[in-house]
């Protein structure tokens, strides 16, 4: 739904292109300057070739928590290690915090 609303919104300046990947850029040598290209094409995996001068690309992840999730820790709605401002763990029973158990990474919920 938010995705249909982004894309309406940009579809006059950007092209926003959503579960695809580019599989190869193509680019011409600027006469100009010899270390400089110019991307002139994207070719998409899915088969899609759009002309273009700049690509921004960005990419989604997902937690890993299935340690976390073994170990018995408390995991936020959002599938991340549920910690408090000092980055301390909970125990996923009784919510009581972990002594000496620390997580700092990529998979935090505060």
């Amino acid at each position: 739904m938010i995705t249909k609303r982004i894309e309406k919104f940009y579809s006059k300046n950007l092209n926003l292109i959503f579960e695809d990947s580019i599989e190869s850029i193509l680019y011409n040598q600027k006469e100009d300057e010899k270390d400089e290209k110019e991307i002139i094409k994207i070719i998409l995996k899915s088969g899609k070739e759009i002309k273009t001068n700049l690509i921004i690309q960005a990419i989604g992840v997902h937690s890993n928590n299935e340690l976390a999730k073994n170990s018995n820790l408390k995991i936020g709605n959002k599938g991340g290690i549920l910690v408090n401002e000092k980055f301390e763990c909970f125990s996923n029973e009784d919510n009581t915090k972990l002594d000496s158990i620390f997580s700092k990474n990529k998979n935090l919920f505060f």
